[in-house]
C-alpha cells in the first residue's frame, strides 16, 4: 500500500484549482443593472479616475438590451483581464457579448475573470431564456 501510494504522488501532475461562481441566468439577471447582447466597437483605456481598478472602456454596439435601457450604444468599464484566470473574457473588436454590467456612480461596470459575461456564441440558451417574456416577469417578481 505505501509503494502504491508514493508511485502516485511521483506521477501526479499540478493541478491549479479553478472555481468560478455559476449563477443561474435568472440571478445573474436580477443582479445586474443592465443586460445586454452588444458588439464590441473599442477597447480603451478608460480614463475615469473614480474607477482606478478598471483600466479599461469598452464600447458596444447594442444589439439588444433586456434591462437597463442602454440605448443603442453602451459604454462600460472593465476591471483587468488576469489572462489564464477562471473565466477568462478577453473582448475582441467585432465580437458579440452578453453583457450582465451593475451600474457604480452612474458608470456600468463590468468584471470579467469570473464574471457573468459571455461571449454571445458561447451563451445561445441563456440568451433564448431572456428573450422569453415570462422569463422575464419571473425574474423580476421571484427572488428564486
Amino acid at each position: 500500500m505505501p509503494f502504491t501510494l508514493a508511485i502516485m504522488f511521483a506521477c501526479a501532475t499540478t493541478a491549479l484549482a479553478c472555481s468560478c461562481e455559476d449563477p443561474s441566468t435568472r440571478k445573474k439577471f436580477r443582479a445586474a443593472d443592465a443586460v445586454f447582447l452588444g458588439r464590441v466597437v473599442e477597447v480603451a483605456p478608460n480614463d475615469d479616475r473614480r474607477f482606478a481598478e478598471h483600466p479599461y472602456r469598452v464600447r458596444f454596439a447594442v444589439e439588444k438590451s433586456w434591462k437597463g435601457g442602454v440605448g443603442r450604444e453602451a459604454s462600460v468599464v472593465s476591471h483587468f483581464d488576469r489572462p489564464g484566470s477562471c473565466g477568462d473574457l478577453k473582448f475582441t473588436p467585432g465580437e458579440s457579448y452578453l453583457i450582465y454590467a451593475e451600474r457604480e456612480k452612474g458608470v456600468l461596470v463590468i468584471y470579467i475573470d469570473c464574471g457573468p459575461n459571455r461571449r454571445a456564441a458561447d451563451a445561445a440558451a441563456e440568451i433564448r431564456k431572456l428573450n422569453g417574456f415570462v422569463f422575464r416577469l419571473a425574474a423580476r417578481l421571484s427572488p428564486f
